[in-house]
C-alpha cells in the first residue's frame, strides 16, 4: 500500500513537472511567433510608408505633366470604392470596370521600381 501511494506521489510530480515544461515550450513558441509578428508589423508598415510616398510622387507627376487631375484622381477612387462594396455577380462588374480603365486614348505604361522589384 505504501509503495502504491509512493508510485502515486512520483506519477502526480512527474506529471506536473511535463505540465510545467508543456507550459514553458508553448510560451517560448508564443513568444517567438509575437518577434516574428513585430517584425512583420513594422516591415508591412515602413512598405505602406514606401507606397505612400510612391503615391504621392506617381500623382505628383501625373498632375504636372496633364495626364490626370486631382478631380479626375478624386472621381477615380470613388468609383471604385462604390465598386468594390457592391458584389460582384459573375465577374460582370468587374468586366466592365477593367474595360472601363482600358478604354483610354491614351496607353500609360507605368514602372516603378522599388526594392529592386518592378511593379
Amino acid at each position: 500500500m505504501i509503495a502504491l501511494a509512493i508510485g502515486g506521489g512520483i506519477l502526480i510530480a512527474l506529471a506536473l513537472i511535463i505540465r510545467e515544461w508543456q507550459n514553458h515550450v508553448g510560451t517560448v513558441q508564443a513568444q517567438s511567433r509575437h518577434a516574428d509578428l513585430q517584425e512583420e508589423l513594422r516591415t508591412t508598415q515602413e512598405e505602406a510608408r514606401c507606397t505612400l510616398e510612391d503615391l504621392f510622387v506617381l500623382r505628383t507627376v501625373l498632375a504636372e505633366h496633364g495626364i490626370v487631375d486631382e478631380i479626375e484622381l478624386a472621381q477615380g477612387r470613388q468609383r471604385l470604392l462604390d465598386l468594390s462594396r457592391r458584389e460582384v455577380h459573375h465577374g460582370d462588374e468587374l468586366d466592365l470596370l477593367l474595360h472601363d480603365l482600358c478604354d483610354n486614348e491614351h496607353d500609360y505604361r507605368i514602372t516603378a521600381e522599388s526594392n529592386n522589384k518592378i511593379h
